[in-house]
């Protein structure tokens, strides 16, 4: 790992993903490059990248006010030793990049957050929802409809059933959640389920091609059936970047808008995509 230069933009994201990251500020014009293992360096810029799962600004020195924030890539450990600083609104970030290499910084973007697994989870998938409404900044309440689609074992159910929403699951395998007078499971194909009625919201994460999914979803746009989406799209192997730019042609062209892809923390060789139809 080198050390970026200084007032450059620092990306940091998943390990393998450096690539899919370098290409996509490549085609932002903002002349990146490649600086190790889950880290990528460009021109400043506001832009909230689909891999870059957090980012700051790097400077040669801190403060004189403000808060200190430990960061490290992933597999490094956390800095230990952090400046102390008069108190102050300003943000900055000493961020460990590798064995040797620990840059400052400012200007830093929101962490992504790792969830707690409790005993009562079903499965890692509800770590991934709770992280994907914390990022889209809302979530059901108690009087809204979710639908679940592809929803076995259960994860997303669960979680949603904990917010108090009603649940409409949809999966021709069992469940895994206890039974609930919120829950409706049908035990269907998600590609053949038309709803009796418009959702507040539909969630999907289905181990699916990810084109057939978009279709999927573009459909439940232009039947108008929800009005919040959000879902989780697996990647292909290659040729991730036409594969997502595909996704959110077919998803604005079904009707939905404010489309957002971001790779959060406990996304693996996947992204988490939100929307809504207005």
């Amino acid at each position: 790992m080198r050390k970026p230069r200084t007032l450059r933009y620092v990306f940091l994201c998943r390990p393998g993903f450096e690539t899919f990251l370098h290409q996509e500020l490549q085609r932002a014009r903002l002349k990146p490059e490649l600086l190790g293992p889950g880290a990528v360096e460009c021109e400043p810029t506001a832009l909230a990248p689909v891999f870059g799962r957090s980012g700051f600004r790097t400077v040669d020195a801190l403060g004189p006010r403000g808060t200190v924030e430990a960061w490290a890539a992933d597999g490094q450990k956390l800095p230990q030793a952090l400046p102390a600083l008069e108190p102050g609104p300003e943000r900055f970030v000493v961020c460990a990049l590798s064995d040797g290499v620990t840059v400052l910084g400012d200007r830093p973007t929101e962490r992504p957050k790792r969830m707690r697994r409790d005993a009562g989870t079903l499965s890692r998938a509800a770590l991934k929802l709770e992280e994907a409404l914390d990022w889209a900044g809302d979530a059901p309440g108690p009087k809204e409809t979710c639908v679940d689609l592809g929803a076995a074992p259960g994860g997303w159910t669960q979680r949603l059933l904990q917010r108090g929403a009603r649940v409409v699951a949809v999966d021709p395998a069992k469940l895994k959640v206890p039974p609930n007078k919120k829950l409706v499971h049908v035990q269907d194909s998600a590609f053949r389920y038309e709803p009796d009625e418009p959702a507040d919201w539909l969630f999907c994460d289905m181990a699916w091609r990810p084109l057939e999914v978009a279709q999927l979803l573009a459909k439940w746009g232009r039947k108008q059936w929800a009005i919040r989406l959000v879902a989780n799209i697996k990647l292909p192997m290659k040729d991730k970047w036409p594969a997502l730019d595909r996704v959110r042609a077919t998803l604005e062209e079904g009707g939905w808008r404010n489309v957002k892809l971001r790779q959060l923390y406990h996304d693996r060789d996947e992204v988490t995509l939100t929307a809504s139809r207005y």
